[in-house]
């Protein structure tokens, strides 16, 4: 279960920019079977998508700095889902959290 409640006051960031990540992260599923992202979540941080969050302090640094380390990539290209599709995505979803 995820909770929204108090993101933005607790990361001031934007809530479609935690709603965008979500989607992102668990919608991927749609792309392969094989695509479990508990699986793929690094329990250390590396900086990427795929780092455990456990609080919203830690989703508001990854939309900040976060990328797809070359582990996920691998990973996303063995299961057939679009590795640099999603890193896109990534990107886009980061500039929902630092509009312009």
């Amino acid at each position: 279960v995820v909770s929204a409640c108090d993101f933005a006051r607790i990361t001031g960031l934007p809530l479609s920019s935690f709603i965008a990540y979500e989607l992102l992260f668990h919608g991927l599923r749609t792309q392969s079977d094989g695509y479990d992202p508990l699986a793929l979540a690094h329990k250390a941080d590396r900086g990427c998508l795929f780092d455990l969050c456990v609080d919203k302090a830690e989703i508001a640094v990854k939309l900040q700095a976060g990328h797809v380390c070359h582990d996920c990539v691998r990973t996303l290209t063995a299961l057939h889902v679009d590795a640099p599709r999603v890193q896109r995505l990534w990107s886009a979803v980061q500039g929902l959290a630092h509009p312009t």
